[in-house]
């Protein structure tokens, strides 16, 4: 019966050493930027093995170029492209409050200024030019605004057509 279990356990061990590792190729592209691949690399990267868990079956290859990924490569180089969106959506909601706060603050100095005016011929100037001053400022708030605002929303549709794909 030992003989039985030893053999048994010298099987399990041949099979798992013979299970087939995958090289997956971390490379630093000419941008300086990280990606995984297939492929070995063309400038400097390393190669990572990868095994795959007992029971495991390649998934079958998709037709279209946009469909999920395929290979553990394209898996984490789509992970990796979300995280950069991710990040870059982070940035943008803060630049778009920094941007309101900077430019309430703007229009509260401005309003200050203009309070300063005297009443009389050159203070009514003065007010006044502060007063387009004003609306210059905000139209320029306004534009960086809807800039930001427009970038943000870009990402978000990315993200959405990212999950139905991937779904």
């Amino acid at each position: 019966m030992n003989i039985h279990r030893l053999t048994a356990a010298a099987a399990a061990l041949l099979l798992a050493a013979g299970a087939p590792a995958w090289a997956i190729n971390k490379c630093t592209g000419p941008t300086g930027k990280t990606v995984f691949q297939d492929m070995p690399c063309a400038g400097q990267g390393a190669e990572v093995t990868v095994n795959p868990a007992s029971g495991y079956t390649a998934p079958p290859q998709a037709a279209a170029s946009d469909a999920a990924p395929v290979t553990e490569a394209q898996r984490i180089n789509a992970a990796l492209a979300k995280r950069e969106r991710d990040i870059r959506k982070r940035e943008l909601e803060r630049a778009i409050d920094e941007n309101t706060e900077r430019c309430e603050q703007e229009q509260a100095t401005l309003q200050a200024r203009k309070s300063n005016a005297r009443n009389n011929l050159a203070g009514a100037t003065w007010e006044q030019s502060i007063s387009q001053e004003m609306q210059a400022a905000a139209q320029r708030c306004d534009t960086r605004g809807q800039e930001l605002y427009r970038e943000l929303e870009r990402y978000r549709r990315e993200d959405a057509e990212f999950k139905t794909r991937s779904l």
